[in-house]
């Protein structure tokens, strides 16, 4: 986490709650939900403008749920 926040020094940090549906989400990736990880993050994201600190998470989730729900059909 130090070293992302020297790669993004100008980047928002993220609130407290959105730390917290990180860790949220990262509980649910750990089970292998990862809709409801996306989720999560999905409705921070919404409420709490900080949460696009883990955009990159959020993308990686997006493209796990994709290549899970393509496996589906």
């Amino acid at each position: 986490q130090q070293q992302q926040q020297k790669d993004q020094p100008n980047k928002v940090q993220p609130s407290e709650a959105a730390k917290k549906a990180k860790a949220d989400a990262d509980d649910a990736v750990r089970h292998r939900d990862y809709a409801k990880a996306l989720k999560i993050m999905e409705d921070q994201l919404r409420i709490d403008s900080t949460t696009s600190y883990y955009a990159d998470y959020i993308k990686r989730l997006k493209e796990v749920n994709g290549v899970q729900d393509s496996t589906k059909h």
